[in-house]
């Protein structure tokens, strides 16, 4: 048994120190179990020999599944592999305000899915489709029955979906699309008025900070889209750069406020889009991820150290016999 035996070499000795052990163990009639983090001698043993990998739950792996083990070692840090063996699935969003749109509105509907977004194993790919393929393959490798869904904002040219990681597209620009409508945000007016937490005005004020809002979707919105909240503007126009960035701005100033809202908070409206006002297509999102969560096989949590048996209660007058 060797623990690393090519440690410190460089790569060309980390090669010869292999060979060098399997020519031995011939000679011999040998068996060698060596523990090793070198990716030359991965790549030696993966076409020879018994290759064990410790990534997430110890498993064997052949001359086909090198490269995984490889990327799962070099680009996936261990909290991964805990997450996935805690959760038994994986989330891919392109960031960490969706997350918290999706459970607003999860909670809002009393959604199933809500439960599992509490604590999910979820990773942020910025909308690329690719980056989450490269990491749940990755995770895939100590995992290999683990569920995994990818949701992510519209794209021109939707990606082509990879076996066993489905991606879903918003059919609107993106997740901020869902949040953005005229009453969504006469509510946020209304609320700087009346929230609990310090109101930065009067109660009085709420409705004239309400009609300060009008005013300002008035300026951005077509008035055709004003009308029909399924107008192409409500769809193809990208809220947040479009549309959300332009409106708060405006809003601050003429209420004398530096701006509060920020694209970084755009997630906070999401608690204010009434139940009846949530889009089908939402609905139909969180079903799809609390389906696949109910596909997660965890592993069971450790309950800790066996306790001992309390000892029974010895009375005085026993131990005074004793």
């Amino acid at each position: 048994m060797l623990d690393e035996p090519d440690a410190h070499l460089e790569i060309l000795r980390q090669r010869q120190t292999y060979e060098i052990l399997c020519e031995a163990s011939e000679r011999t009639g040998s068996q060698i179990i060596a523990a090793s983090h070198s990716e030359v001698v991965l790549n030696e043993a993966a076409e020879r020999d018994v290759v064990v990998a410790f990534v997430g739950r110890p498993h064997r792996i052949d001359n086909r599944r090198r490269d995984q083990v490889r990327k799962s070692l070099a680009d996936i840090g261990y909290e991964a592999y805990a997450q996935a063996e805690q959760t038994g699935w994986v989330l891919y969003l392109e960031g960490s305000t969706d997350l918290a749109i999706l459970r607003a509105f999860a909670d809002t509907l009393g959604h199933p899915a809500h439960a599992h977004l509490e604590r999910p194993f979820v990773h942020y790919v910025q909308n690329r489709y690719s980056e989450a393929c490269r990491h749940f393959f990755g995770v895939r490798e100590a995992f290999s029955d683990l569920p995994g869904i990818v949701v992510l904002d519209r794209q021109l040219s939707p990606p082509v979906p990879n076996v066993g990681l489905p991606v879903y597209l918003w059919q609107r620009a993106e997740i901020e699309n869902y949040l953005c409508m005229p009453e969504v945000l006469r509510a946020y007016a209304r609320d700087l008025a009346t929230r609990e937490h310090g109101p930065l005005f009067q109660r009085a004020d709420a409705d004239r900070l309400e009609n300060t809002m009008n005013e300002q979707i008035s300026r951005f919105v077509p008035p055709i889209a004003l009308d029909n909240p399924d107008d192409a503007f409500w769809i193809t126009t990208k809220a947040t750069d479009q549309f959300l960035d332009r409106v708060f701005p405006a809003f601050f100033e003429a209420v004398a406020l530096p701006n509060l809202m920020r694209k970084s908070d755009y997630f906070e409206l999401a608690r204010l889009v009434p139940r009846e006002l949530i889009q089908v297509e939402v609905v139909k999102m969180l079903t799809q991820i609390a389906a696949t969560a109910q596909q997660a096989a965890p592993l069971p949590q450790d309950e800790g150290p066996e306790q001992e048996p309390t000892p029974p209660e010895i009375e005085d007058s026993e131990l005074a016999d004793e």
